[in-house]
């Protein structure tokens, strides 16, 4: 169930997983499930941060398909160079 424990573990998660290429997607799709709107922006960005830099447009597409609200899908592409 969500809780601010769950959201610190899984933020914990991100940080660790954001620097390996090997998960960004895995990183990214936890880092959407966090509750708490802040910790879940900062958990993103760190997510995508080394996404966008080897696969933009896959990351792209996930922001675009994830369950992110409108604003947070238009900010993040407007951020990274891409078109809402």
């Amino acid at each position: 169930p969500a809780s601010p424990e769950r959201d610190a573990a899984i933020s914990g998660l991100v940080r660790i997983w954001s620097g390996d290429n090997s998960y960004t997607a895995e990183s990214f799709a936890w880092a959407v499930s966090i509750q708490d709107p802040g910790q879940r922006s900062g958990a993103v960005a760190r997510a995508l941060e080394t996404w966008m830099a080897s696969d933009p447009a896959a990351a792209a597409g996930a922001v675009r398909t994830s369950s992110l609200s409108g604003d947070e899908k238009n900010l993040i592409l407007r951020r990274a160079g891409f078109a809402p």
